[in-house]
């Protein structure tokens, strides 16, 4: 049996993270591990948890006080998906910055998040490979 995707969930919106782990209990293969509301949170959470993706918000309003650089070094077999409301090519660019593999429009996250995750956890696993 394949062990389940675990995902820590990275957004200030407690809205927003009600609505994505909605979506994500619809899928058995997917475990949130946490969710956390600020990058230092995010940096503190992936040093402490077992993850294998994070869905992270690219605007959280301590952006000022944490480098995309810090979040990306962060990141060493843990795949990043990015999430926004603002979908422009500056905001996908911004994410990108942060070590992203993918950009999601969080309107859409009902459609495109399991997949995406999905996605995610096996170009890593192909990496390490």
């Amino acid at each position: 049996m394949t062990p389940p995707i675990r995902v820590l969930l990275a957004d200030d919106s407690e809205t927003l993270r009600r609505a994505v782990k909605a979506v994500l209990r619809s899928e058995p293969s997917i475990v949130l591990v946490g969710e956390v509301c600020s990058y230092q949170e995010l940096v503190a959470a992936l040093s402490q948890s077992e993850v294998d993706v994070v869905v992270m918000d690219v605007h959280m309003p301590d952006s000022e006080q944490i480098e995309p650089a810090s979040i990306k070094a962060q990141l060493s077999t843990q795949c990043l998906l990015a999430i926004s409301f603002a979908n422009d090519e500056g905001t996908a660019n911004h994410a990108k910055n942060y070590g992203a593999l993918r950009f999601l429009d969080k309107v859409e996250l009902g459609r495109t998040l399991i997949p995406a995750i999905i996605d995610c956890q096996h170009k890593t696993k192909a990496q390490r490979a």
